[in-house]
């Protein structure tokens, strides 16, 4: 059970709302990767982009410890995660 509040008529109401169980996307998107039998996913970022780094890193990505060039002057780091 969660609480929420309303205001109304200068008064505070409280009251109590059942909350569905709430699954995550990343949580989701991992499972139905299990299920459809992959056992994780890898992707590429440029290097010098630590915004999208540091959001892969929150989302549960981990470095590899890969990178790429392909002869260009960007480099790219590989993040994989495992569907657990």
């Amino acid at each position: 059970m969660a609480w929420d509040a309303c205001k109304g008529n200068g008064r505070d109401h409280r009251f109590q709302i059942p909350l569905p169980s709430v699954v995550s996307p990343r949580t989701a998107s991992l499972g139905r990767l299990r299920e459809d039998g992959f056992g994780g996913v890898r992707l590429w970022t440029l290097r010098d982009t630590p915004q999208s780094r540091r959001f892969y890193a929150k989302s549960g990505f981990t470095e590899s410890g890969v990178v790429r060039g392909h002869g260009n002057p960007i480099e790219q780091v590989e993040y994989e995660i495992i569907a657990r």
